[in-house]
């Protein structure tokens, strides 16, 4: 329907040939972009350097956090370094700068081809760098609600439960403090999902207590929960 076509053209930026590539990959039921167009948007990505590769693949993965001080401490470079790589990505009409300096894709279905072409093990190494750079930069101070949210999203695609329970808590707390219930519910659900089998407790929180909060967040927020048999 529309709908649908509408949804599409929006992801595929409005280009017409994207918009009839994914229609055609959502025709056979499939969310990913298909091979024919993942393979032309990376061929754009081919001619660029090495180092200026392996950032678009961090960036790929860091999404919202891939700010020019976490993007310095996972590829361990100088921020001064990864000026050159970052400018060849941009003079190649692939990246832009956008809020707080956070780089960003021109195209998000460029992003969603990097990200896809990374092997399992490579995108849980990555979520996990760009979880522990986001630490480390914050080191000592307040975290926000949007970094809080980050953590635990790298956490979380991380599949690390010891880093990213503590990380989708605190994202919780902090969406409450913001009366940002919706994000408070996906938050403490995610935790829920994740919560390793044995265990009595995460930061003082007991795996009743967060069935508690998840079910508060998402009334106040007016999620509806399926009923229990």
């Amino acid at each position: 329907g529309r709908p649908l076509v509408d949804r599409l053209h929006r992801r595929g930026g409005g280009n017409p040939f994207f918009t009839e590539e994914l229609l055609a990959v959502a025709e056979r039921g499939e969310q990913r972009i298909g091979l024919t167009l993942q393979e032309m948007l990376l061929a754009r990505v081919g001619g660029l350097s090495t180092a200026s590769r392996h950032l678009l693949r961090v960036i790929a993965v860091a999404g919202q956090s891939a700010r020019h001080d976490v993007l310095a401490k996972v590829t361990r470079m100088e921020q001064a370094e990864i000026a050159a790589p970052l400018r060849e990505a941009i003079d190649r009409h692939l990246l832009l700068a956008g809020d707080n300096e956070v780089m960003q894709f021109r195209h998000g279905l460029l992003q969603e081809a990097v990200y896809d072409e990374l092997l399992p093990g490579e995108r849980l190494a990555l979520h996990a760098a760009v979880a522990a750079a986001v630490e480390a930069v914050h080191d000592g101070l307040d975290i926000d609600a949007a970094v809080a949210s980050e953590l635990a999203h790298h956490g979380y695609e991380a599949r690390d439960a010891r880093q990213a329970l503590p990380a989708l808590l605190r994202a919780g707390r902090a969406a409450e403090r913001m009366f940002a219930f919706g994000n408070a519910f996906a938050h403490y659900h995610l935790a829920l999902s994740l919560w390793p089998a044995g265990t009595r407790s995460v930061d003082e929180v007991s795996r009743h207590d967060l069935s508690m909060r998840t079910a508060e967040a998402a009334g106040a927020d007016g999620v509806m929960l399926p009923e229990r048999h």
